[in-house]
């Protein structure tokens, strides 16, 4: 090589050598085997090995020669010169990343070698280098005017790069104090960490920011490499909302972020020459990751997002090329070692442009979620109007229903009262016909009462549910007994069967779960001219400790089409509108099972054929009862033969035996039982030694399956009270308060029978003063909720207020009142009442509530 050269090199006339990092090498041994190397600039990329190269240079001047050697890439860490003629050295100087920069003996950013050739010389130059980040040696040998010219050139071009970056970068700081939003402190971090990188890499900052910390230089480019990454990746999310479009890279993204802090740690504490190609790594996976969600998702992405899609790609390209250059994969010029800075100026201009579009994008959506506010603040403003509305209309519909529901059970608590005391006395069979009517009349309308009252309790969500034990057995066998006059007056056929597969107790609302069954059983008889109605029970599913069981009213009834269906439980509706004159009703008892159905977790419906009958369903889901079993059954079934009756009874009675694993058998085949079935009832007989009942047993209808071969729970947990009439009761005191002239007389001659001694008070003040005349001497008092001068309530509290200042015992103190909400219920015992019993009353109810209450127990717990 020249002497003479001036701003160039010929790479294809050095020699190089690999040898190990640590090794004691002496590149003057004769014996070693130098490599001819390529015409480009040397590059091997991530290398721990050191690097000897060595060049002859010519000098055929007369005189000495004075030249700079540049080595341009400033991160190696130790670069050890040796200029020899002959075996006599010229020169030695060790300059490097790792070098302490005052050694330097040119104050630049490069490695800077002075070189003196003596006159008309061949001299052999020696050059050591211990890469550290990447070994990559771009020279180029200079006259010192031409050096300083030149460098003048590119530190201008430098000095705008850097300008541009810092200004960009004050000027979003600015943003992020103004506009509040954290995606322009990641730009700024972004940028922040892409300006010291590259100060770093091109030795501006060894030369300016820390020429006295030597080991932080050496590690520096190892610390801000993950750091700008990890900036980089948080921007680039915020901006093209990577989370959102493509949740899998979004997981790539958010390891570069989580790792970039330990990455920069890691620089610190392990040889960096590790730690930077995997921070080069990520980098350039991360770039790559952004640049193609860009273009993937680009028709999803608003203005702002695609310019800086596309400000992103010029970095990315950028990226990759030094990537791809300090792992030694493409050559080492120009253009591979600043295409990053140049893709990094054009993205600052552009995201410029994209953070400016971003802003006004932000200002627009601003103002529409401003007035989306606005018209939702309206929509909610008319909402709570609505809601106000229907709060005041609901509670008007409360108030009418109770004050309605407490003037129509007033009077009839006198009628029926009245009815109750009339059929003690003595009649002939014409009145007592008519009272029986005037009385099933009464029920009637107090039946609809309650509809109406509970309908009303269901839409409001007022309607409380019993959790208590009960029987299925013992409600179907009520509802059949309490409907079969009415079947038999039509002539109808009914039959009831419940499959020994439930258990009992179930725990459930006994009162719900009859109104269900009742209504059903009367719409089927109101319906249905002839032939029969047939209600069962089985068991749909036992799962844990909770049964399903299935509820049926088959009739033989005037059917329904498909569309009288679909409208069939709605309020106030039946299937066909003109049939309302032929059998009457309000509609509201389907409606009414609907809803309880529903509020109970349970469904309801209806399978039907017009003009042959129809078959309505109900499934409820019941929690077991404590020890909760099953009947007994024989083991084996018995087999069975059914002979006589109607073809639906045999169809029903043979059905239901068949699905709990009896055998239905023909008569003359011997069976264990035969039935038969004729228009004066059943009669079962035993014809096998195998199974232990009674040789024959007869049955009226209605016709209980489980009756007739003794399938029955023995729980008695949802039984009614039954005190029969000669029931012994103590003799008790009571004191009834009640304004009403008529129920005074009602309820006296209704408890005459069963206490000792009643007394009237016409209102609560009257009631007082009698108690406190009395010196507590009442057992219990019957208390009217509504009487004037003085209500129920507070008629109470002066009574509990009178036994606190006398020391007397609690009497026991029952609501008697038309009020049949739970509010009510609930007001009364917060006043101090011990128990509710609703009008209207009759004689059963209060021989159930003494018999409940022990015989006249004395006193209030």
């Amino acid at each position: 090589m020249s002497a003479l050269e001036d701003g160039a090199f010929q790479y294809n006339e050095l020699e190089y050598v690999l040898v190990d990092r640590d090794s004691a090498f002496d590149p003057l041994d004769t014996d070693l085997v130098w490599q001819q190397h390529p015409d480009s600039v040397p590059n091997f990329g991530f290398s721990n090995s050191q690097l000897w190269l060595r060049f002859v240079i010519e000098n055929p001047t007369p005189h000495e020669v004075h030249r700079l050697l540049e080595v341009s890439y400033p991160l190696l860490d130790r670069v050890e010169l040796r200029h020899m003629q002959g075996q006599r050295q010229l020169q030695t100087l060790v300059l490097g990343n790792q070098v302490d920069f005052d050694h330097r003996p040119i104050n630049h950013r490069h490695l800077i070698f002075p070189v003196t050739m003596p006159a008309d010389s061949s001299t052999t130059l020696y050059l050591g280098v211990k890469g550290g980040n990447a070994i990559q040696v771009p020279m180029a040998l200079w006259r010192e005017s031409t050096f300083w010219r030149v460098d003048q050139q590119r530190l201008s071009w430098q000095t705008v790069y850097y300008g541009l970056m810092i200004a960009m970068i004050f000027y979003n700081l600015f943003l992020v104090w103004g506009v509040r939003d954290i995606t322009y402190l990641f730009y700024v971090g972004t940028m922040a960490g892409v300006l010291i990188f590259q100060a770093i890499l091109h030795g501006v900052a060894y030369q300016v920011l820390w020429p006295e910390f030597t080991d932080w230089n050496a590690v520096s480019m190892a610390f801000f490499i993950p750091l700008a990454n990890g900036f980089s990746s948080l921007f680039s999310n915020k901006m093209l909302r990577i989370r959102e479009v493509s949740p899998p890279l979004y997981k790539v993204m958010l390891l570069q972020i989580v790792s970039a802090p330990f990455l920069a740690i890691a620089s610190l504490i392990f040889p960096f020459q590790y730690v930077v190609p995997i921070s080069t790594f990520m980098t350039v996976v991360s770039a790559a990751s952004v640049a193609y969600i860009g273009i993937r998702y680009w028709a999803r992405y608003e203005t702002d997002a695609r310019i800086f899609s596309v400000a992103w790609d010029a970095f990315v390209l950028g990226c990759l090329v030094m990537g791809l250059n300090k792992f030694g994969l493409i050559p080492y010029n120009w253009l591979t070692e600043n295409l990053m800075q140049i893709g990094s100026a054009l993205e600052t201009i552009l995201l410029s442009l994209a953070l400016a579009a971003r802003i006004n994008r932000l200002r627009e959506d601003s103002l529409t979620l401003q007035k989306e506010q606005l018209q939702a603040r309206e929509k909610e403003i008319q909402a709570d109007k609505e809601l106000l509305a229907a709060k005041y209309e609901s509670k008007a519909k409360s108030d009418f229903l109770a004050v309605m529901s407490h003037e129509i059970r007033t009077p009839m608590n006198g009628v029926l009262g009245v009815l109750d005391l009339l059929k003690d006395t003595r009649l002939d069979a014409e009145q007592t016909r008519m009272i029986g009517t005037i009385e099933s009349s009464g029920k009637l309308l107090l039946n609809i009462l309650n509809d109406i009252l509970d309908l009303s309790k269901v839409e409001s969500g007022k309607l409380d549910l019993e959790q208590i034990p009960l029987s299925l057995q013992q409600i179907i066998d009520d509802a059949v007994i309490i409907y079969d006059a009415s079947a038999s007056q039509k002539g109808l056929m009914m039959s009831s069967f419940v499959s020994p597969q439930i258990y009992a107790p179930l725990l459930g609302d006994p009162t719900r779960i009859k109104q269900i069954i009742y209504n059903l059983l009367g719409n089927a008889i109101k319906f249905t001219d002839r032939g029969h109605i047939f209600i069962s029970a089985r068991s749909v599913a036992v799962d844990g400790q909770r049964q399903t069981v299935r509820l049926e009213i088959i009739d033989s009834g005037i059917g329904l089409s498909h569309e009288q269906e679909q409208k069939l439980f709605d309020s106030f509706t039946q299937g066909d509108t003109s049939t309302n004159r032929k059998f009457g009703g309000t509609g509201l008892g389907l409606a009414i099972s609907k809803k309880l159905t529903e509020a109970m977790g349970g469904n309801i419906g209806v399978e039907s054929i017009q003009g042959e009958g129809s078959v309505f369903w109900v499934e409820l889901g019941f929690p077991l009862g404590a020890d909760a079993k099953q009947p007994q059954l024989p083991d084996p079934m018995p087999s069975v033969a059914v002979v006589g009756g109607a073809a639906q009874l045999n169809h029903f009675v043979c059905e239901s035996l068949e699905r709990e694993g009896v055998t239905i058998v023909a008569v003359t085949t011997k069976p264990d039982i035969r039935i038969q079935i004729d228009e004066h009832g059943v009669m079962l007989e035993q014809c096998s030694s195998a199974v232990a009942i009674n040789p024959k047993r007869s049955y009226k209808a209605p016709f209980a399956i489980n009756a007739w071969l003794g399938w029955r729970d023995v729980s008695a947990a949802s039984r009614d009270v039954d005190v029969a009439d000669n029931t012994p009761l103590l003799p008790v005191k009571v004191l009834v308060a009640e304004d009403n002239p008529v129920n005074q007389m009602v309820i006296r001659e209704l408890l005459k029978p069963l206490v000792g001694e009643v007394d009237i008070a016409g209102d609560g003040r009257e009631a007082v003063e009698l108690y406190q005349q009395s010196n507590g001497a009442y057992d219990y008092i019957f208390m009217d909720c509504e009487m004037p001068e003085l209500d129920g309530y507070d008629a109470t509290r002066q009574i509990r207020a009178l036994e606190h200042d006398l020391g007397l015992e609690k009497v026991k103190i029952i609501a008697l009142t038309a009020h049949a909400f739970d509010e009510f219920k609930q007001k009364a015992f917060d006043a101090g009442m011990n128990g509710h019993l609703s009008k209207p009353i009759n004689r059963s109810a209060l021989k159930a509530f003494f018999y409940q209450d022990g015989l006249g127990a004395r006193r209030a717990v």
